[in-house]
Parts: C-alpha cells; structure tokens; sequence
C-alpha cells in the first residue's frame, strides 16, 4: 500500500463504523485518528448547535411521548405534565450559557383551528426550563400532540 497513491486505492464500504483509522499530520508529525475522531469535531453533523428533534404524542392528563429522531444534545429531556395544555422539560443540560430556539409547527383541523406554541426559558440554578402549550381556538387544551414535530437547538 505504500507504494499506491490515493487515487488508486479501492472506496470505502459504506456506511463508515467511524474505527476506520486514518493518518493526519498533527504537529509536524504523522499520527493516526479515527474516522469517528474526525466526525466528532463537528459536533452535531457540521451544525453550529446541539439538536433534539423528536415527535410528540400526548393523551389526557400524560406527559408527552418523544419519538427521538436526532439527538446531539449528550442528554435526553423527559417531558412532565404540569397542567391541561401545558408541558415542560427541566435539565441541566440546557445551561443558563446557552440560547435554545424551538420551532413553531400548527396544526390545523376541519373544526376548530389549534395552535402548538413553544417557549423556553433558562434558570442558571436549575438549569434550562422548556414550556410547550397546546391550544384550541386559544383554550389550553390536551390531547393534541400526534406525532407533533418539535426541535430543540442549543448554541454555544
């Protein structure tokens, strides 16, 4: 192998398990690294943030169910029921240092017009509070989380 340059070298077995090694040059000399060394200094795909997306179910007086679909965060929020229409995740994961954007999905019936809002607020002792409310024209109500999409994004 030594004597073939990397255009003649076979490809890769996709999808990479992330111990493929590889050799970098660090410091004037040549060492070797992990694919999953070098996928680890993106921090979340190349994103500039930490990502939760996840899909919401909830039923009366229930916390919300997450279908996780991507999470980066190092943590996984667990949702509590703290009254009709209204939930919230508490971790100190999401520190006082950090900004959390939530999207804003809707959710609209032949009936009545409902409304899926987020917000988000940080405590520094407690660390970070997430609220979601649920609405039905402008009532809180329950029971309207059907694999509702939410994403939570974290920046440094």
């Amino acid at each position: 192998m030594a004597d073939k340059k990397i255009s003649q070298l076979s490809g890769a077995t996709t999808p990479l398990t992330g111990t493929e090694e590889l050799a970098i040059v660090q410091g004037g000399s040549t060492v070797k690294a992990t694919a999953q060394d070098i996928a680890d200094l993106s921090g979340g795909g190349g994103l500039p943030y930490l990502v939760y997306t996840a899909l919401l179910r909830q039923s009366g007086t229930n916390p919300p169910i997450a279908t996780v679909l991507q999470n980066t965060l190092g943590f996984v929020p667990t949702w509590s029921y703290e009254d009709v229409g209204w939930y919230t995740s508490i971790n100190s994961g999401f520190t006082a240092n950090t900004v959390i954007f939530l999207g804003q999905p809707f959710v609209f019936s032949a009936l009545t017009t409902s409304a899926i809002t987020f917000d988000s607020a940080r405590t520094p002792s407690s660390g970070g509070k997430v609220n979601v409310q649920s609405r039905s024209n402008g009532t809180r109500t329950n029971d309207l989380f059907y694999d509702t999409a939410i994403e939570i994004r974290v920046y440094p």
